[in-house]
């Protein structure tokens, strides 16, 4: 540093850690220069600068050690969760394979059942279908056995009008809906 420095400015630069107590310095008009921890003005702030800088060592070398320290633990943390996690897995692979709640029957013979899915099919008309209700009546509907192959149409007969309960002798009708009463 060259120039007039005030000693205030020469205290900063030495708690700054820009200067120290073996720095040399010369006193205005002196032309001679000395170790600052040798002027008398400056041995009070040279010591104290010393023990800032001792306690700021002191206090990088302390955070750098929690900061390896928390690292560590945060490292074996993970690692040991890790290992937890892997060994469950294998432990719920084993179980899901070995199913050891089922007994040997359904083991020996799990791989002789299937399933098959169903099919799916849309719904198709029929090309006959057979009549469920017999009609009375003269003409009978025509029925089929196999699709594409027609019976004659017989006539029944076998049906005879019944006495209505009301005695007047006449016969029941059929109904719009082809069924007798």
């Amino acid at each position: 540093m060259i120039g007039p420095v005030s000693g205030a400015q020469v205290v900063e630069k030495l708690f700054a850690g820009d200067i120290d107590g073996r720095s040399e310095i010369s006193v205005m008009g002196s032309g001679r220069f000395q170790k600052l921890g040798d002027i008398d003005s400056f041995k009070v702030h040279v010591a104290k600068a010393q023990a800032k800088q001792r306690v700021d060592l002191h206090a990088h070398t302390e955070a750098k050690r929690s900061r390896s320290s928390r690292n560590t633990k945060i490292i074996g943390v993970s690692v040991v969760g890790l290992l937890v996690a892997g060994a469950m897995g294998l432990a719920m692979q084993r179980l899901a394979v070995r199913a050891p709640w089922k007994n040997a029957d359904d083991l020996a013979y799990a791989d002789l059942i299937e399933v098959e899915a169903p099919v799916i099919t849309r719904a198709k008309a029929r090309a006959a279908d057979e009549e469920l209700v017999d009609y009375p009546g003269g003409v009978a509907r025509r029925q089929t056995d196999k699709p594409g192959q027609v019976r004659p149409a017989v006539a029944r007969n076998d049906k005879a009008p019944v006495a209505s309960k009301s005695g007047k002798g006449q016969t029941e009708t059929d109904e719009s809906d082809g069924l007798q009463m």
